[in-house]
């Protein structure tokens, strides 16, 4: 007898991993689709959990999804997740970047298969040694209601990091008899009408389509001519209704824009006549003393007296970790008492990666060590 995923372990598990990326949201157990170790693929190749299914009653087959890609991931070649039933629709996701899923949904005709399948794609021929993603699979079921919902939303409600660049796309379908009403639906991103009455509008590109060949779902997909600002939070409202019932939906939700805005300073202070405590806006690489962009590299740093009153010139000996954004100075010799020096950091990178070379203050050391500290941020 062949053994498939869904039955190769009789019992609670069916054929089901722990998985080691992540704690699953719903209990320990998940379908997992990937080889996180490096092997022999070829192009073509795929990882599959399919069976055929016979569930009459059933009009919707949702999923909640888990993408994790691989972080060496070969240039020229891409993996591929397909979510498709025995219906028309296919669902697909390239796995180049991390992803919750949790709306994941298909039109069921009540008999057929359900799978889901992750395709290396590349040149024909090719056999790349590589790790694949991950892709983790959960919260399978079925759905047998009537109902007007938003659905397939791209990306998710919640999600952090997102590209800039990124296009907005949603899904509204309804398991009734009825239609979905073009005119009566639009899309809003950030307040800005998007897509009215079946027209992308001023200020975006981007298209509509009946992915089931009725008016029974309607895919909104829409890319602002301006990329989005970094860390922005990011609001979308969808609003439809059915053509000859009264229900209706009127959704909003979020999502929020990678970080691409280099760690600035909040304060610089002289503690003592040899310390200066540096105190950023966000957490700082903090690694490695000989690090290019670490916050703890004595290079990465300069101090310049400024005009105005004689003072020893000065440089940074060490660097001391307080917080994440947090650091003490040590300077190679006393700072002149009430002279002022001007604090400038070289390329230092925030947890996110970015960087930025910049003057950001003065601190001042005024009189002994018992005398009070002087914040200069």
């Amino acid at each position: 007898m062949i053994r498939t995923p869904f039955m190769a372990r009789a019992g609670s598990a069916q054929g089901r991993i722990q998985p080691s990326g992540f704690t699953a949201p719903e209990g320990s157990f998940v379908f997992a689709l990937g080889a996180p170790s490096k092997r022999r693929f070829e192009v073509g190749d795929y990882i599959e959990v399919r069976q055929d299914l016979g569930i009459v009653a059933a009009k919707r087959l949702l999923a909640r999804l888990r993408l994790e890609p691989n972080p060496e991931a070969i240039a020229g070649y891409t993996w591929r997740l397909t979510f498709s039933s025995s219906t028309v629709r296919t669902l697909e996701y390239v796995v180049d970047r991390p992803a919750d899923l949790s709306d994941v949904s298909l039109f069921w005709n009540g008999l057929g298969f359900a799978s889901f399948r992750l395709t290396l794609e590349g040149p024909p021929g090719d056999r790349p040694f590589t790790a694949s993603p991950m892709v983790y699979v959960d919260a399978v079921q079925f759905d047998t209601g009537d109902s007007l919902r938003l659905t397939n939303r791209f990306p998710e409600p919640g999600h952090v990091g997102v590209p800039r660049d990124t296009s907005v796309a949603v899904e509204i379908t309804t398991t009734t008899a009825d239609t979905i009403s073009l005119p009566n639906t639009q899309l809003y991103v950030n307040g800005v009408l998007a897509f009215a009455g079946g027209v992308v509008q001023a200020g975006f590109s981007g298209s509509h389509s009946f992915p089931d060949m009725t008016q029974r779902t309607i895919r909104i997909v829409v890319t602002p001519d301006d990329l989005f600002e970094s860390e922005q939070v990011v609001s979308v409202r969808a609003v439809s209704r059915l053509t000859t019932a009264g229900t209706a939906i009127d959704e909003t939700y979020a999502f929020t824009c990678e970080d691409q805005t280099p760690a600035g300073f909040e304060s610089i202070l002289a503690r003592d006549e040899r310390t200066i405590r540096v105190t950023w806006n966000e957490d700082v690489l903090q690694v490695s003393p000989t690090g290019a962009n670490d916050a703890l590299n004595p290079a990465n740093w300069t101090l310049t007296a400024t005009a105005g009153f004689p003072a020893v010139p000065l440089s940074v000996a060490s660097v001391r970790t307080v917080s994440g954004p947090v650091v003490d100075l040590v300077t190679n010799i006393p700072m002149t008492p009430r002279a002022t020096y001007e604090v400038s950091a070289s390329a230092i990178a925030d947890a996110f990666g970015n960087s930025d070379d910049g003057t950001y203050g003065e601190p001042g050391y005024w009189g002994d060590d018992d005398e009070a500290e002087e914040d200069w941020g």
